[in-house]
């Protein structure tokens, strides 16, 4: 920590089977903290942490640089249309441990199945590959 300075660093471990896959390090560069309060802020950094990685794994973000205001409104509009409609359709599907990765995943598997029966659905009636893929704009 020697470019941070004067550090204190919590150390957490969450299984002790496994510790060096679970230890987590933080560290407050305010060095007039008490340990509890320290906790009390790291508690809440940790909702901020999922958030962003719930953002890069479902949206892939840090693949997109914007640097518009208006991109970057665009962005974190649809980034919270995008969570609230995951953790509705969690909290509809009444799965203890669920996560918004695991609603996305059901939910592409639901929409690639829907799409090949429609496919096959067409096929059948007798629709040309060339048909389908005109309606499908491909």
């Amino acid at each position: 920590m020697r470019k941070l300075g004067p550090t204190l660093l919590l150390i957490t471990c969450h299984d002790r089977d496994a510790p060096l896959q679970s230890v987590r390090y933080w560290g407050s560069t305010v060095m007039d903290l008490m340990a509890q309060a320290l906790v009390n802020i790291l508690a809440r950094r940790w909702d901020v942490e999922v958030f962003f990685e719930y953002e890069k794994d479902l949206l892939g973000s840090d693949h997109y640089q914007v640097l518009s205001r208006q991109a970057i409104l665009r962005f974190w509009t649809l980034t919270a249309c995008l969570f609230a409609f995951l953790e509705a359709q969690r909290a509809a599907a009444e799965v203890p441990g669920l996560t918004c990765g695991d609603v996305r995943r059901r939910l592409q598997k639901e929409h690639q199945r829907n799409l090949l029966q429609w496919v096959a659905t067409h096929m059948e009636d007798g629709r040309s590959m060339e048909q389908i893929c005109a309606q499908l704009a491909i």
